[in-house]
């Protein structure tokens, strides 16, 4: 396929270091990258041009490509490989009456560290006020750009992993604080197997909190731990995978409480 890689080449950039050429993905790279972010495959995008160029004194590759559904820009850090910017515009085609064909566009933004926030602490069914610690920052490896949140209420302690751009949940882990368990010297009741919740229960209980179909479920494996390392209770341990999320929890076998959560995408 023919496509035009212009611009001004790593080899004849602005700061003519050899150490900062050498360390440039690479125009094919940064296309490959803007492909794979937007799922297009290389065979249906036509119309490509790749360009070197400085953006406020960074190094960056800027990439124009379209299909027969959509124009496509991406502005790619030439030595990360993260998407800094990108742009999607919608074709619609032109009517029978040769109105102008209409376009949407996909913002090319980050969604801020507030919005990031606001959506982690929905996902996780908290109020603000609930929080007593609580961090963020913008992560641009990987060819990803994320907000990495961490925070604490006084039950649990929560990480987040949100995409900058559209603000999907990417990942998500929690786990119950147990702040009395060092300090607390009261016998422990014996525990009775009859008295454990069925797995039944157990599944409704974890299906719940996670928001999901149980139709949609795959890969389902619980396991009732009765002499819990990290504690002396009874648990279950779920894994399960619904679409391209793969979640993991622990739930007390006893009370039903969730002591344990996670969730990731599944690369």
């Amino acid at each position: 396929m023919d496509y035009s890689i212009d611009g001004d080449d790593e080899d004849t950039n602005k700061s003519n270091n050899t150490s900062d050429k050498a360390s440039y993905i690479g125009k094919e790279e940064a296309l490959a990258i803007a492909l794979a972010h937007s799922k297009v495959d290389k065979n249906q995008a036509t119309e490509l041009k790749v360009d070197f160029d400085y953006d406020d004194n960074k190094a960056v590759y800027e990439i124009d490509f379209e299909t027969n559904n959509a124009e496509y820009e991406y502005k790619i850090d030439a030595k990360t490989g993260a998407v800094l910017e990108y742009d999607r515009e919608d074709k619609k085609a032109t009517s029978s009456n040769n109105t102008a064909s209409s376009k949407t566009t996909t913002s090319t933004k980050y969604i801020g560290k507030n919005k990031a926030k606001e959506i982690a602490l929905n996902h996780a069914g908290l109020n603000e006020s609930a929080i007593k610690e609580y961090e963020a920052e913008l992560d641009k490896d990987d060819y990803e750009v994320v907000y990495e949140i961490e925070f604490k209420t006084s039950e649990a302690e929560y990480e987040y992993e949100v995409d900058a751009f559209t603000g999907e949940v990417l990942r998500t882990e929690s786990e119950e604080r147990d702040k009395n368990k060092k300090n607390d010297k009261s016998p422990r009741p014996t525990k009775q197997p009859t008295s454990y919740l069925s797995e039944a229960i157990i599944k409704e209980i974890v299906f719940q909190h996670a928001g999901v179909d149980a139709t949609k479920v795959k890969g389902l494996e619980i396991e009732l731990d009765d002499d819990d390392d990290d504690d002396d209770r009874a648990i279950y341990e779920i894994d399960f995978k619904v679409g391209k999320f793969e979640y993991e929890y622990k739930v007390d076998a006893i009370t039903g409480d969730i002591l344990k959560s996670k969730v990731e995408t599944d690369d």
